[in-house]
């Protein structure tokens, strides 16, 4: 299985094998990391909602693990919610 994540911008759109949170300023962003280099996928007004989109994510990884038993090829995408 797969997870696919389409940006807060909607300009990247890709398979994902990691996702990390960080506070850079007053900004809360969760970024992916792809051939040493950093992007941010979407950015939040606080730490509560920025943890709250990685966990729909997480649960994204986990329903696509569950459906997995009855689908072999079953990707899943993931939009990036807009603050």
């Amino acid at each position: 299985m797969d997870l696919w994540i389409r940006s807060q911008d909607r300009k990247y759109l890709g398979k994902i094998n990691e996702v990390l949170y960080a506070k850079v300023e007053d900004k809360h962003t969760l970024y992916i990391h792809l051939a040493h280099m950093t992007f941010p996928l979407g950015v939040y007004e606080s730490e509560e909602r920025a943890l709250e989109v990685l966990y729909e994510i997480q649960y994204q990884i986990t329903l696509g693990y569950k459906i997995k038993i009855d689908v072999d090829d079953y990707d899943l995408t993931y939009e990036m919610p807009k603050e």
